[in-house]
């Protein structure tokens, strides 16, 4: 009876551990070496693909667009780096460091989702967004003001956009900081896998909050690219679930790659300064401007003669075909492509020299290029071709 009974502790002890922990390691020995070997190639691919981004980011942008692509190009490489060493534990015989390594592993995953939304955030919404209204509020051109005024109007004019980038800036390093705090002081053990990959998910579709704000100032090409890497890495948790199927966590370690090369091409498309970017906002603004104009023009007018009215229709209807044609200008250019040609033509570029590194950078970027979105820029090239 007594035997009985501790057979049935033992049992509810080994449930509750599968319920909270997702129960023991069941990787096998290959498919850990699949895994480690998975994000290991992952992560030499993604090192001078990291540094092609800062080097652009150095030769073309701000140091707002340094900062940015610096923190998210470390929590790349430190996702990739800790995860293959996690799973390095069998193949090299330390399985002492395993519940260590697991905790440096689940760690980096917080700081890449934190780390892909800073430049989205700090640049596309609060940077650009700053740019353009200081350029539109030149002090020179206002009357003289008191500093408690000017301070007043400065909020008044801050856009919805700039509080929307930091708002959700904030707020995924919060989730970040949450995340890793829980991993290091309970340990990944500690946390139910259930709760951590709810958390992951959440983290990922924080975006959903300034989704509005996301959708007018990303590209079109841009736009779609960060939400194919969101729905391949939610894709993918199915896998990591399905612990039963063979080479599982093999298989979420390809969804993880692809997510990452769809934001990182994402941030490539639409973060760093382009010619392409700035004549289009040039366009759109002017085209915004041009609408205004039409608005205050028509409020001013008393006359409601049948002529006007026509005329005035005509008018709002041109401007808002230009508004549309000029609004899908990303659609038919690629700013990858212009940012690649941009390097070849350089002598020197940063981090990598001149030479041969140079040319190893740019051919490397565009067989990336290339390979992973091929498919997405083969009619590009070819309308770029006809014009």
């Amino acid at each position: 009876m007594v035997n009985s009974t501790t057979d049935i502790l033992v049992e509810n002890n080994e449930a509750a551990a599968l319920f909270l922990n997702n129960g023991p390691e069941v990787q096998t020995y290959s498919e850990e070496v699949l895994n480690s070997l998975s994000h290991g190639i992952g992560l030499l691919l993604c090192i001078p693909a990291v540094f092609f981004l800062l080097s652009l980011a150095r030769m073309k942008g701000s140091k707002w667009h340094v900062v940015s692509c610096t923190i998210y190009g470390i929590t790349l490489m430190t996702m990739y780096f800790c995860s293959t060493l996690y799973h390095s534990v069998d193949i090299f015989h330390l399985e002492k460091y395993r519940d260590f390594f697991k905790d440096l592993d689940h760690c980096a995953i917080y700081m890449l989702i934190a780390g892909t939304y800073t430049p989205l955030t700090l640049i596309n919404l609060v940077y650009n967004n700053l740019s353009h209204n200081n350029n539109n509020n030149d002090s020179s051109n206002q009357p003289m003001i008191n500093g408690e005024q000017q301070k007043q109007n400065q909020k008044k004019k801050t856009p919805k956009a700039v509080k929307i980038g930091w708002a959700m800036f904030i707020l995924i390093w919060a989730m970040c900081v949450l995340g890793v705090g829980s991993k290091l002081v309970l340990g990944a053990n500690g946390v139910p896998d259930i709760i951590s990959n709810s958390f992951y998910l959440l983290m990922g579709w924080v975006s959903v909050i300034g989704l509005k704000d996301l959708i007018k100032n990303l590209p079109h090409k841009g736009l779609k690219l960060l939400v194919s890497g969101g729905i391949t890495y939610t894709g993918g948790v199915g896998f990591l679930i399905w612990e039963t199927a063979p080479f599982n966590h093999a298989v979420w370690h390809l969804f993880v790659s692809a997510g990452t090369l769809f934001h990182y091409f994402c941030i490539l498309e639409s973060l760093l300064p382009s010619n392409l970017l700035k004549k289009d906002n040039e366009h759109n603004h002017h085209n915004n401007n041009s609408n205004n104009n039409h608005l205050v023009n028509n409020d001013s007018k008393t006359t409601e003669t049948t002529p006007t009215i026509t005329a005035t229709t005509t008018t709002t209807t041109t401007t808002t075909t230009t508004t549309t044609h000029t609004s899908t200008i990303h659609k038919h250019h690629s700013v990858i492509l212009e940012h690649l040609e941009f390097a070849e033509k350089q002598i020197h570029m940063k981090f990598f020299g001149a030479g041969r590194r140079r040319k190893f950078i740019v051919k490397y970027m565009s067989i990336l290029h290339h390979i992973f979105l091929g498919w997405y820029s083969s009619s590009t090239v070819k309308k770029d071709k006809l014009h």
